[in-house]
């Protein structure tokens, strides 16, 4: 369905209030990007996630697995959906599908369609609802990798996602006719689902097999028999495809989003006064005797333990993620309560906490670790968590 100018104007207004810090959003053309539905609009759309909202996020998760008792969820990449309806078009079924920076780079690698074809939208394009220089700049950088936007198109995993889309629509009319029994039927299509699969193979056909798919268009052509010798051929066609090199330049778009992200959540942090409130509350914290116990803490910590501890003490502090500070160690297990005897392992317990910076970071340390070392000694083996 095409969208009127003002249609346009108001759903990227709404889009800029509901997604803060949005840098890219575009209409998405992909045959299947909004269900296969008739009268149905998708949006793709690329956000840089504010940090004080991935925060926000993070505790939530945390809570919601406190409360279920659950512990560490995988991580899945999915899309966040929003469902819009918009006064210039009452019967519109609009879904925007957004994705934050770093999914989008990794789906992007992975040839994910929607997010292959975003990248092939020029700035004049009628179908773009909204972008920042940032998103053109990802392009100049990808222009200049060694794979651009049109060679994204071509690689392998972009191909086969296209075709294998296309094949599994004829594979679905095969089985729904195979099912009705009464002998043999010839499966056919409908006339839509004709025409998503036409597109669909177009995407991933030359110049011949693109005539020759849009000849079986025209003609209306259902039957699956005969459109199954050609997506076939393009299907081996898109196994001997290009692989989609690494694309580093990626990784440092979304570096240099975060780093800029970062800088302006801590703008906002500052008071009246100018003084920067993150630094502030870290000479307080430190000022009240919660300074972590690096540095001369440690040592005089350390030099508390038993001779036999020291070097499992430093062994203890190495471990802690980059962009940490130790704020609480304890050695536990027998130990805590005068049980233990010369074989006994020794326990340790910790609580670090992650720098502002660290913890916004593209890659943020990790909010756990467990860790089991063998010593080569009579006093048995060494447990870290």
């Amino acid at each position: 369905m095409a969208l009127s100018q003002a249609a346009r104007l108001t759903i990227a207004l709404e889009l800029k209030q509901r997604l803060p810090r949005l840098i890219f959003a575009a209409v998405d053309a992909f045959p299947l990007a909004d269900g296969g539905k008739e009268g149905g609009v998708a949006v793709i759309a690329v956000r840089s996630l504010p940090p004080d909202e991935r925060l926000d996020s993070s505790v939530a998760a945390s809570l919601e697995e406190l409360a279920g008792g659950s512990h560490r969820p995988p991580v899945q990449l999915k899309a966040r959906q929003i469902h819009m309806q918009i006064a210039e078009a009452p019967s519109l079924d609009l879904k925007v599908n957004w994705h934050d920076v770093v999914d989008y780079s990794r789906l992007l690698q992975k040839g994910l369609p929607s997010a292959v074809e975003a990248l092939q939208h020029q700035q004049d394009s009628a179908q773009v609802l909204h972008s920042t220089h940032e998103w053109w700049e990802l392009k100049a950088a990808l222009s200049k990798a060694s794979a651009p936007e049109h060679a994204v198109a071509a690689s392998k995993p972009y191909k086969k996602a296209c075709i294998g889309a296309a094949i599994s629509l004829l594979h679905q009319r095969d089985k729904t006719h195979a099912g009705k029994g009464a002998g043999f039927q010839e499966a056919t299509m409908t006339s839509t689902t004709m025409q998503i699969v036409h597109l669909l193979a177009r995407r991933v056909a030359h110049e011949k097999e693109a005539l020759q798919l849009d000849a079986l268009a025209k003609g209306e052509e259902l039957s699956t028999s005969t459109w199954k010798p050609l997506l076939q051929r393009l299907c081996s066609a898109a196994e001997a495809a290009a692989p989609l090199p690494k694309l580093d330049c990626l990784d440092e778009w979304c570096q240099q989003l975060r780093e800029t992200d970062y800088e302006m959540f801590k703008q906002g942090l500052r008071d009246v006064e100018g003084q920067d409130a993150l630094l502030a509350w870290r000479e307080r914290w430190g000022a009240d005797g919660y300074g972590g116990l690096s540095g001369e803490s440690a040592a005089s910590t350390s030099s508390t333990l038993a001779k036999e501890s020291s070097d499992a003490m430093r062994h203890v502090e190495s471990l802690i993620p980059a962009g940490s500070e130790l704020t609480f160690l304890a050695q536990t297990g027998s130990f805590m309560y005068d049980l233990q005897v010369e074989t006994s392992d020794m326990d340790f317990s910790l609580i670090y906490q992650a720098l502002p910076d660290s913890l916004l970071s593209l890659k943020p340390p990790r909010e756990e670790f467990s860790q089991h070392v063998h010593q080569v000694r009579e006093e048995g083996s060494m447990t870290i968590e």
